[in-house]
This record gives C-alpha cells, structure tokens and sequence, in this order.
C-alpha cells in the first residue's frame, strides 16, 4: 500500500483557536427606562466553544442597583441567564448567524414613584436570533446583534410609601385588606413577546494550545 499524498498531511495543526470570550450588552450597560431616567449596570457574560461543530454554550448575568430615595425610584435587577446557540457555519467557526435558546431567572425591585413600585421574582425562556461579526484581523473582537423571544412569568408585590402614615416614611406593600389574610407575592404577570435586545462587545479571554489532530 503506497500512501495517496493527502494521506500523509492526515495530520494537521489547527490554527489557535478560542476557548472562552467575555462579552457584555451594551443595552444594559447603558440602560434608559422611561419615567426612571439612565440606569446603567453590569452586563458580564461568558461563551464556551468547543473545538468544533454548530454549538457553544452562554451563561450571563445583569447587575444594576439604583436607590434614588430622594425621588422614591428604585432599579435593583439581579438577572441570571443560560443560552444553547447554534451557528449556522460549521468547523468551529462560531462567526455570523446563530439560533439560540435560553432560560432565565430574576429577582428585581422598581421603583418609579411614591404610588408606583414593584418587587418580585420571575423567570422565563425562548428563541433568539443573533449575528456576530469580527472587529479587527484576528476576530478576537467582535460586535453582536441579537434579539429573544419568548415568554416571562413574575410574580410580585405593588409597593407605596407611607401607605397613608408618612410619620415614619417606610415602604409598605400597597395591600388593604385584613392582614391575617395577606400573602406575600400575590400578584402575578405572563408576557409573550420580545423579552430582550443586545448590541454586544466580545472579546476572546482564553485559547486552546495549538496541536495535532487527525481529520
């Protein structure tokens, strides 16, 4: 048997691939609520890439912490996420335009005014769509655009301040009935629709060490 010459570059090295990016939501870095005004935060998420295939893996996590007592308004959002996504380009590429799923998870309390403020949890899931292009020659730095659709049930309390006894200025559950019947989070809202939208930074943080495979 006489090796054919594409036998005998069986092996070969792949080019440094990335392992790990960090990428964050401009949108939620930069975040404007009407009736609150800009309310900044902390958007920090992390995409695994396998050394092949369609599939990496995305879990994020939003911080923001605004307490405006002055003025009675309040963003406190703690938002955890999970994303399967799927490029349409194969061969580890991870480049262009995906298909994603998600999950997620939140605890939040809002506040707009002494009348209007909200505290709860919730959580949901849906479908993405997203198209991630390179920033500079490597493609260490790329910009994402992306939007999700899905579903995101809550449930929670309406708060007020001073609930009519402003002597002592606390917040108080905006509740009227007789106390040995209140139960906490008993109010409850389901959305079907766009649940998010992303303009994003990533960067590569980790890579894989060249080496030899055999294709």
């Amino acid at each position: 048997y006489l090796p054919l010459a594409s036998d005998s570059i069986a092996a070969k090295a792949y080019k440094r691939r990335h392992l790990i990016a960090i990428r964050t939501n401009l949108l939620h870095d930069f975040l404007y609520v009407p009736q609150f005004g800009f309310a900044p935060g902390g958007n920090i998420q992390l995409e695994y890439y396998p050394l092949s295939g369609h599939y990496t893996f995305n879990a994020g996590f939003t911080f923001t912490n605004h307490r405006h007592w002055e003025t009675h308004k309040f963003m406190q959002i703690r938002d955890a996420q999970l994303e399967l996504r799927r490029y349409f380009k194969g061969q580890g590429q991870f480049i262009g335009t995906y298909l994603s799923a998600y999950a997620e998870g939140m605890v939040y309390g809002i506040g707009f005014s002494e009348t209007k403020g909200w505290e709860g949890e919730g959580g949901g899931a849906g479908l993405g769509l997203g198209h991630t292009f390179k920033l500079n020659k490597r493609g260490s730095l790329r910009m994402e655009l992306s939007a999700n659709f899905g579903f995101f049930l809550t449930r929670y309390d309406p708060y007020v301040w001073g609930n009519g006894n402003v002597i002592d200025g606390k917040y108080y559950y905006d509740y009227h009935g007789s106390i040995s019947d209140f139960k906490r989070r008993n109010h409850q809202f389901l959305w079907f629709g766009p649940t998010n939208a992303g303009i994003h930074l990533t960067y590569d943080i980790i890579y894989r060490k060249k080496k030899e495979v055999t294709r």
